[in-house]
C-alpha cells in the first residue's frame, strides 16, 4: 500500500486516497468519503432511528414514514426523517389517536428493552394527563359487539325479528 494522502474541502467532506506510487493512480485508487459535520458533532442521531430505539415506533421504516407525514415534529417543525435530533430537543409523536410530547434526554441508535428506552426521553406532564383521559374515555365507551363466527339458526331468526320490528 502506497501513500494515504488527507483532502479537506470546505470543512465538511474528507477525502481519503491511497496514492500509491504514482499521481495517476490516486484517481482509481479511491477508498473513502467521510462527512466530517457527523465527526464534529457525534451528540447527534437521525430523528427516524431515535424515534425506533425509544420505541415508539415497532420498525425504523415506520418511524421514517411518520416522520415523512409530519405525524413527528421536532421543536414545533416538521422535519425530514434524515433530521438530527439534539439532547433538549421538543418532539411532538402522534401515534394513532396518541399523542406525545417529550423532551429528548439522552441520544441511541441501537433499540434495547423498554426500561432503557424510556430513560432516553421525558415526557411532559400534561400530555401524560391528556394521554390518561383519553384511556379513561375509550375504556368508559361500550365495547364493540364482536361476532364468533356464522350465526346459528336461532340467532338468525332474532336477526329476522329485529329486522322486521316485531
Amino acid at each position: 500500500m502506497g501513500q494515504l494522502r488527507y483532502v479537506l474541502l470546505a470543512d465538511v467532506h474528507l477525502f481519503v486516497c491511497d496514492i500509491g506510487d504514482n499521481m495517476a493512480d490516486a484517481s482509481r485508487k479511491y477508498i473513502t468519503f467521510i462527512n466530517m459535520n457527523t465527526i464534529n458533532d457525534p451528540e447527534k442521531h437521525r430523528i427516524d432511528k431515535w424515534l425506533w430505539a425509544a420505541r415508539f415506533f415497532k420498525t425504523r421504516s415506520l418511524a421514517s414514514d411518520a416522520v415523512e407525514c409530519g405525524k413527528v415534529l421536532v421543536n414545533e417543525a416538521r422535519v425530514k426523517p434524515a433530521k438530527a435530533v439534539a439532547v433538549g430537543d421538543r418532539l411532538d409523536i402522534r401515534v394513532g389517536q396518541v399523542q406525545f410530547v417529550v423532551e429528548v434526554l439522552a441520544l441511541s441508535s441501537k433499540r434495547g428493552s423498554a426500561p432503557v428506552a424510556q430513560k432516553l426521553y421525558r415526557e411532559t406532564e400534561e400530555s401524560r394527563q391528556r394521554r390518561e383521559t383519553i384511556a379513561a374515555q375509550n375504556k368508559a365507551l361500550p365495547q364493540p359487539f364482536q361476532f364468533k363466527g356464522r350465526p346459528t339458526k336461532r340467532d338468525r331468526r332474532e336477526i329476522e325479528r329485529l329486522k322486521k320490528g316485531g
